[in-house]
């Protein structure tokens, strides 16, 4: 069976050093725009993930998306990508749970291994074990 075509929204929480607005304002805003995407009729929330980035980039998705699911009741939410080599397998697990719980079932889980050899350094992870 086809699964039909679904919209939504990507967030990534940036903003470039020396700019005028706050990070405060960037999460409150964006938290703005994913409960339009609903009321729009967006199916999906995507949230990306990156480290040690001067611009404020989203290093975890968990608290955010857990909050999103609090102002939502419909759209679904998932990692844009989930970087697994940075993650304790376990505590993954039990914060996809929790989220799936706070969300009624909406999130969903998109895995990758990394490729920024900066990320890597600054876990004290050597890229050749991100498999």
């Amino acid at each position: 069976m086809a699964q039909s075509l679904r919209f939504g929204i990507v967030h990534d929480f940036r903003c470039p050093p020396g700019s005028d607005v706050t990070m405060p304002q960037v999460y409150a805003e964006t938290f703005e725009q994913v409960v339009l995407a609903e009321q729009l009729g967006m199916e999906l929330c995507w949230f990306t993930e990156h480290h040690f980035m001067a611009d404020g980039y989203l290093p975890n998705f968990v608290p955010v998306a857990g909050a999103a699911a609090a102002l939502t009741s419909s759209i679904r939410f998932s990692t844009d990508i989930c970087l697994v080599p940075f993650r304790d397998p376990v505590r993954l697990a039990e914060d996809l749970a929790v989220l799936d719980n706070i969300s009624g079932g909406r999130m969903e889980l998109g895995i990758g291994m990394g490729y920024a050899a900066h990320e890597f350094a600054g876990f004290g992870l050597p890229i050749s074990r991100r498999v």
